[in-house]
């Protein structure tokens, strides 16, 4: 996706050259790349440690001052003496550089949006036609790898002016390995990380790169060294602490509605779609605020209407040897869908339900039957025929639903812990029916690099399901499961 932005705003630029179309149409798109660049910084400033945060900062003001000689190029030209395409484009190559540099220092977590800003800042700048920045590798992506990672493919973003197939570029590894690098799109370079550098957890990969310089219109080549190095990951970055409480037995009661909710579908309503929360069924079935906290009323049980009493046999079937003298009768369904009004040539009705703790779902459908023509078998005549369907949802819910009075303190049900790797999800952590509160602590340890947060989750219609940091994690409530995911 941040290919096809990057391709898409470089096609944008002219193919003539780019000094007649002035300064608007080129630094646009460096523009933007640079307000990405600033955004992903300001994001991350506070989460990481007080040395990179520094670092951070300091690169900011510089990186402030070029955006705003970026902008003053786009309003008014570039200058004669000042604020030349020249000036411009090598302070926007200088920030760049300051910034990898940064970046590479740490390899860190929190930084692997910067790195892909930077990385993106790099392609728009090279592809201007006729721009004139140093010789440099900008960023590296992927800035991280795992042990057992399959896709071992890194990419450099720079400039390379110079390079041929007769002076390629070059990466060298301390185990004495030499690699040549393909060109791609995007004025990128690459190469697979050999994968038995990979055997380490929480190490570094150092590399140096061979930059082919020319000098003399190519009378003869040079080479510029750069160090740059890859981190390998934590096999298990990630613990998560969860406890999850129930509500205090005491404080909650279990009420079933004395009265049947029915809800119908017929010829003056053909579809009846409805979804109720539980706290609203409650209050139109029960309705009493002073006794429960109806906001917090949830579903235990959806029950079919009582069956209706037995038929009694005539006692003289006792002398013939019966052996019981009544005959049950069986409970109504919750969905009746009646029957046709005519022999044939109906669409039938039909109904279908569901519930969870919270919510509850009603689909009922009684289409029309237009008028028709049935043709009885045997020797009775067709006769004329029409009317309407109908389908019944009829039902007793029961409660669980907490009960007004001093607040009683919550029980811990469960307590688990979880190690997690990068990119992972976690197998879901079921949860008690009555859960009300959810507690989760994070760890995340890789190397020198550190982070601790802390989440509350709550159940009810109003509660909060669902807890979001930014970097490292998410967790969510879904259905009657728990789920963590970790970036």
């Amino acid at each position: 996706m941040r290919r096809a932005i990057v391709l898409s705003l470089i096609f944008l630029l002219p193919a003539t050259p780019i000094n007649a179309q002035g300064p608007v149409v080129e630094l646009g798109a460096v523009l933007f790349g640079l307000q990405q660049l600033k955004a992903q910084l300001d994001s991350v400033v506070n989460t990481v440690d007080q040395e990179t945060a520094a670092k951070i900062r300091q690169g900011e003001i510089a990186l402030n001052g070029v955006i705003a000689s970026v902008n003053d190029a786009i309003a008014r030209g570039y200058g004669f003496f000042n604020n030349t395409r020249d000036q411009v484009m090598g302070n926007v190559a200088t920030v760049m550089i300051q910034t990898q540099a940064m970046v590479q220092d740490t390899a860190a977590f929190a930084l692997l949006g910067v790195n892909d800003s930077l990385a993106n800042v790099a392609r728009i700048l090279t592809a201007i036609p006729g721009v004139n920045v140093p010789t440099y590798i900008y960023a590296l992506t992927p800035l991280r790898f795992s042990r057992d990672a399959a896709d071992v493919h890194v990419e450099a973003h720079g400039f390379f002016p110079d390079l041929s197939r007769a002076h390629p570029v070059t990466v060298h590894f301390e185990n004495g390995q030499t690699i040549s690098l393909d060109s791609y799109i995007n004025n990128t370079l690459g190469f697979d990380l050999p994968k038995t550098l990979l055997s380490k957890q929480e190490t570094f990969v150092t590399m140096t790169f061979d930059l082919p310089v020319r000098h003399l219109l190519g009378a003869y080549y040079s080479t510029l060294p750069l160090k740059a190095r890859v981190y390998i990951e934590r096999d298990t970055p990630f613990t998560f602490a969860v406890s999850v409480d129930v509500g205090n037995p005491k404080q909650w009661a279990t009420v079933k509605a004395p009265a049947p909710l029915h809800e119908r579908a017929d010829s003056s309503r053909t579809t009846n779609n409805q979804t109720f929360t539980a706290a609203e069924i409650f209050s139109r079935l029960i309705n009493n605020n002073v006794d429960y906290d109806m906001s917090t009323a949830q579903f235990v049980a959806i029950d079919p209407p009582p069956a209706p009493p037995p038929v009694a046999l005539p006692p003289g079937l006792l002398r013939l040897g019966a052996i019981f003298s009544v005959v049950p009768r069986p409970a109504p369904p919750i969905i009746d869908q009646g029957s046709n009004p005519c022999a044939s040539g109906c669409t039938s009705s039909s109904g279908t339900w569901s519930w969870d703790a919270n919510t509850l779902r009603i689909a009922l459908s009684a289409p029309e039957c237009a008028p028709h023509v049935v043709s009885p078998p045997g020797l009775q005549l067709p006769y004329q025929c029409a009317g309407g369907t109908h389908a019944d949802f009829t039902a007793f819910p029961t409660f669980r639903v907490r009960t007004r009075g001093p607040q009683l303190p919550e029980i811990a049900s469960i307590n688990r812990t979880l190690n997690l790797r990068r990119k992972k999800v976690s197998e879901p952590i079921e949860l008690p029916f009555d859960w009300t509160s959810i507690e989760i602590r994070s760890q995340f340890r890789d190397g020198k690099e550190s982070a601790e947060n802390h989440a509350r989750l709550t159940s009810g219609p109003t509660g909060l399901l669902s807890a979001n940091d930014p970097i490292f994690w998410k967790a969510e409530v879904t259905g009657q499961s728990l789920i963590i995911s970790t970036r």
